[in-house]
């Protein structure tokens, strides 16, 4: 995953699987067009106009499968006055998926690196879905922990506080002079 990237770049072979799958989704609707570079494809007309003619992509990392809306990988842009939906999705000649922008707006990502690891949910205003092998993914555990976390953080700030000013008053309460050092 790479938030540097505004593309998802899959590797050549997937590129071009995706690509024909999205083309027989689409081809009796709305075509995709390919320019003279097969790796810049886009659909004529605004993305609004598109998006029905798209299906989510999905992604199978670890035991889950990440779903983005046509809303999250497609880019509109306006060029000699037409509009064009051109995918965010390019071909790579490595062997790796990056995973950029067009991928990363459907999600919030949490880095954990005490343990280097990395968790995505889908954010409060996203149509992204995380499916795992037992059915949805209990977004709302995420969101307890993440806050269970926080809770815990804040009140052993608290704890700390208190215990240092009542450590303070004692040393006050004792007769001890803070102000010299010694006992009055």
């Amino acid at each position: 995953m790479d938030s540097g990237t505004s593309f998802i770049y899959l590797p050549k072979d997937e590129y071009i699987s995706t690509l024909n799958a999205m083309k027989k989704i689409s081809s009796t609707r709305k075509r995709i067009i390919c320019s003279g570079n097969p790796n810049i494809c886009y659909m004529s007309g605004t993305c609004a106009s598109s998006y029905g003619y798209l299906e989510n992509i999905k992604f199978k990392l670890g035991n889950y499968i990440y779903s983005i809306p046509p809303e999250d990988y497609m880019m509109e842009f306006f060029n000699q006055g037409e509009y064009a939906c051109v995918f965010g999705i390019m071909s790579s000649n490595s062997p790796y998926f990056l995973l950029g922008d067009s991928f990363l707006r459907s999600y919030l990502s949490i880095h954990d690196m005490a343990t280097n690891r990395l968790g995505l949910v889908p954010h409060k205003y996203s149509k992204a879905t995380i499916d795992g092998g037992s059915g949805s993914f209990p977004v709302w555990t995420i969101i307890v922990l993440a806050l269970g976390g926080a809770s815990i953080v804040i009140f052993s700030i608290i704890l700390i506080c208190r215990c240092r000013r009542n450590s303070l008053k004692h040393r006050i309460d004792d007769g001890s002079s803070l102000l010299y050092g010694n006992r009055v």
